[in-house]
């Protein structure tokens, strides 16, 4: 099995296991072309595979039995279903990021696109330096406090009051994933 990203023109391969479970952990936020081969069944290919930051993606194939030479191309997409987690959340891309009206250059404004998000005053959002005093979301009835930022997957948050230790400049964000909650 291999995974192209379309984007960079690199293969991330991989072979499944003796039931036929393969993992690609740590992709790159790109769109990737699945294809999976196997010696005396037809070649698979799944083209135009969104894939997001901090996304589970799931692709089933069920190969079917033919000569080396037939290949199947699915020119649709049937839409991710997340069935590995119940991980509710948001994704904004980069040409969202910097096309959306944010007068102050905080990506924490970002947040409130999310559903559950709320903030009681969103003018202490307005100010493009930290997002200090009142100026985070409440996220499904939490608190402020109970809000984690991570940047490129390390922690981001001031140890005394749990503010944003750094905000980027909201055109060097690819993605902004919200993740508002994780049940186990």
């Amino acid at each position: 099995m291999t995974a192209t990203d379309t984007l960079r023109s690199t293969a991330w391969p991989t072979r499944t296991n003796s039931e036929g479970f393969y993992s690609l952990p740590r992709l790159p936020v790109s769109t990737y072309n699945l294809k999976v081969e196997s010696q005396g069944f037809q070649t698979a290919v799944e083209n135009s595979i969104l894939l997001q930051l901090n996304q589970t993606a799931r692709i089933d194939f069920q190969l079917k039995i033919g000569s080396v030479t037939e290949t199947v191309e699915v020119s649709g997409q049937a839409p991710l279903l997340h069935t590995d987690t119940m991980q509710v959340g948001y994704v904004t891309n980069a040409l969202t990021n910097i096309e959306l009206p944010l007068a102050t250059r905080n990506f924490v404004q970002l947040t409130l696109l999310t559903p559950g998000v709320v903030n009681p005053n969103p003018g202490t959002m307005m100010s493009g330096q930290r997002t200090g005093g009142g100026g985070r979301p409440y996220v499904n009835g939490n608190r402020k406090e109970a809000n984690n930022f991570l940047l490129d997957g390390i922690d981001n948050n001031n140890v005394s009051d749990n503010l944003t230790a750094y905000l980027p400049n909201v055109d060097a964000i690819q993605e902004f994933n919200m993740v508002a909650n994780i049940a186990m």
